[in-house]
Protein backbone atom coordinates (compact mmCIF):
# COMPACT_ATOMS: atom_id res chain seq x y z
CA UNK A 1 0.00 0.00 0.00
CA UNK A 2 0.95 3.13 -0.70
CA UNK A 3 2.60 5.63 2.55
CA UNK A 4 0.03 7.41 3.81
CA UNK A 5 1.45 10.62 5.92
CA UNK A 6 -2.20 12.61 7.04
CA UNK A 7 -4.34 11.59 9.98
CA UNK A 8 -4.18 8.25 11.52
CA UNK A 9 -6.99 5.84 9.41
CA UNK A 10 -9.30 4.06 11.51
CA UNK A 11 -9.57 0.60 11.09
CA UNK A 12 -12.91 0.70 8.66
CA UNK A 13 -10.91 3.21 6.20
CA UNK A 14 -7.81 0.76 6.15
CA UNK A 15 -9.64 -2.13 5.34
CA UNK A 16 -11.78 0.49 2.74
CA UNK A 17 -8.41 1.33 1.45
CA UNK A 18 -7.08 -1.91 1.30
CA UNK A 19 -9.88 -3.45 -0.75
CA UNK A 20 -9.68 -0.30 -3.22
CA UNK A 21 -6.13 -1.44 -4.08
CA UNK A 22 -6.56 -4.67 -4.43
CA UNK A 23 -9.84 -4.10 -6.93
CA UNK A 24 -7.57 -1.37 -8.78
CA UNK A 25 -4.86 -4.47 -9.22
CA UNK A 26 -7.05 -6.56 -10.17
CA UNK A 27 -8.69 -4.48 -12.85
CA UNK A 28 -4.97 -3.36 -14.11
CA UNK A 29 -4.37 -7.54 -14.20
CA UNK A 30 -7.62 -7.53 -16.08
CA UNK A 31 -6.97 -5.03 -19.00
CA UNK A 32 -3.20 -6.30 -19.56
CA UNK A 33 -5.10 -9.51 -19.80
CA UNK A 34 -7.56 -8.01 -22.35
CA UNK A 35 -4.87 -6.05 -24.31
CA UNK A 36 -2.68 -9.25 -24.86
CA UNK A 37 -5.47 -10.96 -26.56
CA UNK A 38 -5.97 -7.67 -28.84
CA UNK A 39 -3.99 -7.41 -32.07
CA UNK A 40 -1.50 -5.18 -33.16
CA UNK A 41 -3.08 -3.74 -36.14
CA UNK A 42 -6.84 -3.16 -36.82
CA UNK A 43 -8.92 -4.47 -39.86
CA UNK A 44 -11.87 -1.82 -40.15
CA UNK A 45 -14.77 -3.67 -42.16
CA UNK A 46 -16.90 -0.75 -43.26
CA UNK A 47 -20.10 -2.47 -44.59
CA UNK A 48 -22.44 0.11 -46.89
CA UNK A 49 -25.29 -2.32 -48.57
CA UNK A 50 -27.76 -4.61 -47.45
CA UNK A 51 -25.99 -7.85 -46.15
CA UNK A 52 -27.59 -11.34 -47.84
CA UNK A 53 -26.30 -14.28 -49.11
CA UNK A 54 -27.89 -13.54 -52.55
CA UNK A 55 -26.63 -10.18 -53.43
CA UNK A 56 -22.74 -8.86 -53.54
CA UNK A 57 -21.38 -7.10 -50.69
CA UNK A 58 -20.17 -3.19 -50.63
CA UNK A 59 -17.87 -2.25 -48.34
CA UNK A 60 -14.82 -0.35 -47.69
CA UNK A 61 -11.47 -1.85 -45.68
CA UNK A 62 -9.35 0.34 -44.12
CA UNK A 63 -6.18 -0.51 -41.91
CA UNK A 64 -4.60 0.93 -38.94
CA UNK A 65 -1.65 0.49 -36.24
CA UNK A 66 -3.22 -0.08 -32.67
CA UNK A 67 -3.57 2.16 -30.51
CA UNK A 68 -1.72 -0.01 -27.81
CA UNK A 69 1.49 -0.12 -29.74
CA UNK A 70 1.62 3.75 -29.68
CA UNK A 71 2.70 4.62 -26.24
CA UNK A 72 -0.95 4.70 -25.33
CA UNK A 73 -1.73 7.30 -28.39
CA UNK A 74 -4.93 6.65 -30.90
CA UNK A 75 -4.57 4.53 -33.59
CA UNK A 76 -2.60 5.47 -36.64
CA UNK A 77 -3.74 5.15 -39.77
CA UNK A 78 -1.84 2.85 -42.18
CA UNK A 79 -1.20 3.32 -46.10
CA UNK A 80 -1.69 0.43 -49.52
CA UNK A 81 0.56 0.94 -51.73
CA UNK A 82 -1.57 0.81 -54.82
CA UNK A 83 -1.75 3.98 -56.95
CA UNK A 84 -5.16 5.40 -56.91
CA UNK A 85 -6.88 5.49 -59.94
CA UNK A 86 -6.02 8.02 -62.66
CA UNK A 87 -3.35 9.41 -59.88
CA UNK A 88 0.16 10.30 -61.73
CA UNK A 89 3.20 7.49 -61.60
CA UNK A 90 5.80 8.18 -59.20
CA UNK A 91 8.75 9.80 -60.63
CA UNK A 92 11.76 7.18 -62.11
CA UNK A 93 13.63 5.40 -60.52
CA UNK A 94 10.45 4.09 -58.62
CA UNK A 95 12.17 2.71 -56.11
CA UNK A 96 14.17 4.82 -53.78
CA UNK A 97 18.01 4.29 -53.71
CA UNK A 98 18.91 0.49 -52.93
CA UNK A 99 16.44 -0.72 -54.21
CA UNK A 100 17.61 -4.28 -54.33
CA UNK A 101 17.14 -4.19 -50.68
CA UNK A 102 13.50 -4.41 -50.73
CA UNK A 103 11.65 -7.60 -50.68
CA UNK A 104 8.84 -6.78 -53.72
CA UNK A 105 9.22 -5.57 -56.80
CA UNK A 106 9.23 -1.70 -57.40
CA UNK A 107 6.32 -0.73 -59.57
CA UNK A 108 4.67 2.16 -61.08
CA UNK A 109 1.21 0.86 -59.74
CA UNK A 110 2.70 -0.23 -56.49
CA UNK A 111 3.08 -3.91 -54.71
CA UNK A 112 -0.26 -3.72 -52.96
CA UNK A 113 1.09 -4.27 -49.46
CA UNK A 114 0.49 -1.99 -46.19
CA UNK A 115 2.87 1.08 -45.36
CA UNK A 116 3.01 1.94 -41.82
CA UNK A 117 2.81 5.88 -40.50
CA UNK A 118 6.64 5.55 -39.32
CA UNK A 119 6.51 5.16 -42.94
CA UNK A 120 5.34 8.45 -44.00
CA UNK A 121 6.07 12.05 -43.38
CA UNK A 122 5.54 15.61 -44.54
CA UNK A 123 2.96 14.53 -46.70
CA UNK A 124 5.14 11.61 -48.55
CA UNK A 125 5.38 7.95 -47.79
CA UNK A 126 7.94 5.14 -48.80
CA UNK A 127 7.07 1.59 -49.00
CA UNK A 128 8.78 -0.68 -46.61
CA UNK A 129 8.31 -3.61 -48.93
CA UNK A 130 9.36 -2.87 -52.29
CA UNK A 131 10.94 0.97 -52.01
CA UNK A 132 8.48 3.43 -53.80
CA UNK A 133 8.29 6.59 -52.38
CA UNK A 134 4.93 8.01 -52.85
CA UNK A 135 2.52 11.11 -52.42
CA UNK A 136 0.39 10.34 -50.39
CA UNK A 137 -2.69 11.77 -52.01
CA UNK A 138 -1.80 9.52 -54.85
CA UNK A 139 -2.09 6.16 -52.85
CA UNK A 140 -5.01 5.06 -50.66
CA UNK A 141 -5.78 4.62 -47.10
CA UNK A 142 -9.36 2.50 -48.03
CA UNK A 143 -9.85 -0.54 -50.35
CA UNK A 144 -13.61 -0.61 -52.07
CA UNK A 145 -15.19 -3.91 -53.13
CA UNK A 146 -18.31 -5.06 -54.43
CA UNK A 147 -17.94 -8.98 -54.12
CA UNK A 148 -20.40 -12.04 -52.68
CA UNK A 149 -19.77 -12.74 -49.28
CA UNK A 150 -18.05 -15.96 -49.71
CA UNK A 151 -15.35 -13.50 -51.58
CA UNK A 152 -15.72 -11.07 -49.15
CA UNK A 153 -14.83 -13.32 -46.08
CA UNK A 154 -11.68 -14.53 -48.24
CA UNK A 155 -10.55 -11.09 -48.50
CA UNK A 156 -10.88 -10.21 -45.13
CA UNK A 157 -8.82 -13.87 -44.31
CA UNK A 158 -6.70 -12.46 -46.92
CA UNK A 159 -5.54 -9.20 -45.29
CA UNK A 160 -5.41 -11.04 -41.99
CA UNK A 161 -2.61 -13.17 -42.90
CA UNK A 162 -0.88 -10.84 -44.74
CA UNK A 163 -0.41 -8.40 -41.21
CA UNK A 164 0.63 -11.88 -39.64
CA UNK A 165 -2.38 -13.20 -37.79
CA UNK A 166 -2.18 -10.14 -35.62
CA UNK A 167 -5.13 -7.89 -36.04
CA UNK A 168 -8.94 -7.36 -34.55
CA UNK A 169 -11.61 -6.83 -37.38
CA UNK A 170 -13.81 -3.60 -36.70
CA UNK A 171 -17.05 -3.90 -38.31
CA UNK A 172 -18.96 -0.99 -39.09
CA UNK A 173 -22.57 -0.70 -40.61
CA UNK A 174 -25.12 1.77 -42.91
CA UNK A 175 -27.70 3.34 -40.71
CA UNK A 176 -30.58 1.11 -41.91
CA UNK A 177 -28.84 -2.50 -41.04
CA UNK A 178 -30.19 -4.19 -37.74
CA UNK A 179 -27.16 -3.80 -35.96
CA UNK A 180 -27.19 -0.35 -36.12
CA UNK A 181 -31.41 -0.58 -35.10
CA UNK A 182 -30.55 -2.80 -32.07
CA UNK A 183 -27.86 -0.40 -30.51
CA UNK A 184 -30.26 2.32 -30.92
CA UNK A 185 -33.12 0.64 -28.85
CA UNK A 186 -30.46 -0.18 -26.38
CA UNK A 187 -27.89 2.65 -26.10
CA UNK A 188 -29.87 5.41 -28.03
CA UNK A 189 -29.72 6.37 -31.56
CA UNK A 190 -26.77 9.33 -30.90
CA UNK A 191 -24.81 6.49 -29.68
CA UNK A 192 -25.74 4.08 -32.46
CA UNK A 193 -25.19 6.54 -35.23
CA UNK A 194 -21.88 7.52 -33.71
CA UNK A 195 -20.53 3.83 -33.22
CA UNK A 196 -22.28 2.88 -36.58
CA UNK A 197 -23.36 -0.51 -35.19
CA UNK A 198 -19.35 -1.57 -34.20
CA UNK A 199 -18.53 -5.02 -33.72
CA UNK A 200 -15.37 -6.12 -32.73
CA UNK A 201 -13.91 -9.67 -33.16
CA UNK A 202 -10.31 -9.72 -31.51
CA UNK A 203 -7.55 -11.54 -32.53
CA UNK A 204 -7.69 -13.70 -29.57
CA UNK A 205 -11.69 -14.61 -30.36
CA UNK A 206 -10.62 -15.72 -34.06
CA UNK A 207 -7.46 -17.96 -32.75
CA UNK A 208 -9.77 -19.47 -30.36
CA UNK A 209 -12.57 -19.95 -33.29
CA UNK A 210 -9.66 -21.34 -35.86
CA UNK A 211 -7.96 -23.82 -32.70
CA UNK A 212 -11.63 -25.33 -32.46
CA UNK A 213 -11.42 -26.23 -36.60
CA UNK A 214 -13.40 -22.99 -38.43
CA UNK A 215 -11.29 -21.54 -41.21
CA UNK A 216 -10.92 -17.97 -40.75
CA UNK A 217 -13.12 -17.58 -43.79
CA UNK A 218 -16.03 -19.61 -42.08
CA UNK A 219 -15.55 -17.45 -39.24
CA UNK A 220 -15.59 -14.06 -41.35
CA UNK A 221 -18.28 -14.94 -43.23
CA UNK A 222 -20.23 -15.72 -39.98
CA UNK A 223 -19.30 -12.44 -38.83
CA UNK A 224 -20.35 -10.74 -42.17
CA UNK A 225 -23.90 -12.61 -41.58
CA UNK A 226 -24.38 -12.31 -37.95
Amino acid sequence: MTEYTGPPLTSEEREAAERLQKRVAEENLKSAEEMELRGKYKIQVWIRTGRSVHKPLGFSISFWESGKRLHGGGDESMWVCRRRPKAPKPPRPFGVAHSRLFKEEATPDGCGKLIAGDNSAFGYAVCPHCGVKWDTEHIADSIFYTVPVERAAEVIANWFRKLDHDADIYVKYRAQDVRVLMMAREFGVRKARQLKGLVIYTKGAIIQDTVGGATLEACFKALLLA
